[in-house]
């Protein structure tokens, strides 16, 4: 079934969208947000500066854990204003991810770059 649904520009990967868009260009985005709704320690800050500084390093479980204290929609309503209109969040090759806002409401949109 996923196999079928690529020609048609649906992507299906083995991670959650979190660590996609962290590595597809909101790491700073993303960590400013985590600072902001969260009261975390030095450890864990320079933990999420070391993700920053080299996104090949980011432990996803540990990010997700992070978001989930916040809460996914608490999240996502954060992030919202620190990307434009339809910003690309990045290309990682195959993929791109993109963040619409539309008032209140912020949409997540993966494409399959061709």
């Amino acid at each position: 079934m996923i196999a079928r649904a690529e020609p048609f520009g649906y992507f299906v990967n083995s991670n959650t969208l979190e660590p996609e868009l962290f590595t597809g260009g909101l790491a700073e985005a993303m960590q400013e947000v985590i600072e902001q709704e969260l009261s975390i320690g030095q450890a864990t800050r320079d933990l999420v500066q070391g993700w920053v500084d080299d996104t090949d390093s980011l432990d996803e479980e540990q990010l997700i854990k992070l978001i989930e204290r916040i809460g996914k929609g608490r999240f996502a309503q954060a992030l919202a204003p620190h990307v434009d209109e339809d910003c690309q969040a990045g290309d990682r090759g195959e993929t791109s991810a993109a963040i619409v806002r539309d008032g209140d409401v912020c949409y997540v949109c993966l494409t399959v770059l061709c």
